[in-house]
């Protein structure tokens, strides 16, 4: 099922648009979309209140949302689709994805795991993206020239590592006009001072929180969730 979104303020003014997919698993999880979806047909419509009960499926992704005044979210039913899929079988799966599985009981595993993972690193994204955006809107956050520089060369490198190295970077640089160039190399700024920027503010409520010396920066996101750990334990 495909829903189309809009996004109304206080007024009932469009702010903002959006569109998910549903399926038959988020009917389970979510007891709200399967009151509101299940057995309707298409055009048919509802508003939500935009509140922090609203299934995160539902809620306004965009990097300018703090601006709206988002109040309420329409949901309106745009298509409906029912697929009948192939067999699953362990003959199927090697065709589709090229791996080899016993039992397709491994198979299911595995992506029960893969989707576990998928969202956890939401959420995960999801805080540290809240929690940035307060510290923003109440304080002023000064990053150092010098660590963005620093960052934004590493950017650099990575970069002509992804091109095959130095002389191939050059030659695509050569290939450019120089306002692209100037854009790139803005935007890759831009991108390093925001990356430093994050880690300092999370660095800080590491250090208040005395799980600084904790963090394993070897581990793939052990600041974030070790953060996020000490919240959720807040809350409850």
């Amino acid at each position: 099922m495909k829903l189309d979104l809009d996004y109304l303020d206080a007024n009932w003014k469009k702010v903002g648009d959006g569109k998910i997919f549903l399926g038959k698993e988020d009917f389970e999880e979510f007891s709200m979309l399967k009151d509101a979806f299940d057995s309707k047909e298409k055009s048919y419509s509802q508003e939500f209140d935009y509140t922090e009960e609203l299934p995160q499926l539902l809620k306004y992704f965009k990097k300018d949302k703090d601006t709206l005044d988002i109040k309420k979210v329409k949901a309106t039913i745009a298509e409906i689709k029912e697929t009948k899929l192939p067999e699953l079988t362990t003959e199927n799966l090697q065709k589709w994805f090229g791996k080899t599985y016993d039992k397709v009981e491994d198979f299911m595993k595995e992506v029960k795991t893969t989707l576990s993972t998928e969202k956890e690193r939401n959420e995960l994204s999801k805080f540290i993206e809240d929690l940035i955006s307060k510290v923003k809107t109440s304080f002023e956050v000064i990053v150092p020239k010098t660590l963005v520089d620093q960052e934004a060369k590493q950017r650099v490198t990575y970069l002509k590592q992804k091109y095959g190295g130095e002389k191939n970077f050059e030659q695509m640089l050569k290939s450019m006009k120089p306002e692209e160039i100037k854009k790139m190399y803005s935007e890759l700024t831009e991108a390093a001072r925001e990356s430093v920027e994050k880690f300092l503010i999370l660095m800080k409520f590491a250090e208040e929180k005395k799980i600084a010396d904790k963090i394993d920066f070897q581990k793939d996101l052990d600041l974030e969730k070790n953060l996020l750990s000490i919240f959720q334990k807040k809350e409850k």
